[in-house]
């Protein structure tokens, strides 16, 4: 009965042994695969919140980009938990190519939302518009009829600063021979693209169209971006001319004719997905009500799905500056705001 009870012991004893050893290679196993669940889908949101802050700089190079290309993106990852992308942007002057800065798109790939915020830091100075990043004038869009400047009766949506006075300065570039010039026109109403080809003169080069506010009662020249299309041949008009190609005047080219960049398609797709990837707002003065840029851009595209039915409210232009001095005194020009301007030099000749 002893012995009995003494093998019942050890039988016991290697019983909970056991118990112990198989409670422990479960556990860890458990702690194994729920640790490469967490790493697994941390890897899949860290890559979703990648693609999509890649997707964001792709969209806004395409769509908030006036007169500006980009080139040279580089892509980094500063953490496991962080990424970011930079674009480097140069401005087409009539053929001349002006660096015009950088902007970097970052993100927390794990725990915050890849919709990234973008928007020139704007500073004004005599009576224009300026980017604190750089420090250079920017080519500035105004809502035509738009005259309350001390938020009355129109809500000012412009973040604190406010917008600035309509401008004429196209007349103004006369003093300036020997340069070349970029122009913000803004049209007094909106027009289609083929009505835009009969009004532009011929010396001036087309580089990008403006679409415009679905909103009424917002002060566009408070505005920190705008959103529109580059021309094909703003963006490869250098191209052209290196190779020995441009043998056409601005205007015989269509917005689709030229390279695949910059057709209209793509850009009413891009602005339809742009508020899913990036967001652009300005609050009111008294903060009660807030201007979505994207989201207003987006009911411009319903109104305007293509081309043919699309409408502009303004473009920029660039070209010599003694081409402009009678652009002003035009029926269809509401403003001119000049931005860059370059010296022409003996050994590039502009294509304008």
């Amino acid at each position: 009965m002893e012995n009995l009870d003494k093998d019942f012991k050890k039988l016991a004893k290697r019983s909970k042994i056991k118990r112990v050893i198989l409670t422990v290679v479960i556990s860890f196993v458990v702690l194994i695969g729920g640790a490469l669940g967490i790493v697994t889908f941390l890897n899949a949101r860290a890559e979703k919140n990648s693609q999509a802050l890649y997707r964001a700089q792709s969209i806004y190079n395409e769509i908030a980009t006036p007169n500006l290309v980009s080139y040279g993106e580089v892509a980094s990852y500063g953490t496991f938990t962080s990424a970011s992308s930079t674009s480097k942007y140069t401005k087409n002057i009539d053929g001349y190519q002006q660096s015009w800065g950088t902007l970097n798109f970052s993100v927390n790939t794990i725990f915050t939302s890849p919709i990234q915020y973008v928007g020139n830091n704007i500073t004004q100075y005599n009576g224009g518009n300026y980017s604190t990043d750089t420090g250079k004038k920017i080519a500035t869009f105004f809502t035509v009829g738009y005259t309350d400047m001390s938020g009355g009766s129109t809500a000012r949506f412009d973040g604190g600063t406010g917008g600035i006075t309509v401008t004429h300065e196209a007349s103004t570039l006369k003093d300036m021979p020997k340069h070349l010039a970029e122009v913000a026109v803004t049209f007094d109403k909106p027009y289609s693209y083929d009505e835009i080809q009969k009004m532009v003169p011929k010396n001036l080069m087309i580089n990008w169209y403006w679409i415009g506010l679905n909103a009424k009662k917002i002060d566009a020249s408070s505005l920190p971006l705008y959103i529109g299309i580059n021309s094909d041949l703003g963006v490869t008009a250098q191209t052209y001319k290196d190779y020995g190609l441009y043998d056409q005047p601005d205007n015989t080219v269509t917005l689709d004719s030229v390279g695949e960049w910059n057709n209209y398609a793509q850009f009413a797709m891009d602005v339809k997905a742009a508020k899913n990837y990036l967001t652009s707002f300005v609050p009111s003065d008294s903060g009660s009500s807030t201007f979505y840029l994207f989201e207003d851009a987006a009911k411009q595209i319903q109104k305007y799905p293509t081309l043919d039915k699309a409408k502009f409210a303004g473009v920029i232009l660039t070209g010599r500056t003694e081409n402009f001095a009678n652009l002003d005194s035009q029926k269809w020009v509401y403003a001119t705001n000049v931005g860059a301007t370059t010296e022409v030099v003996p050994y590039i000749k502009p294509i304008k």
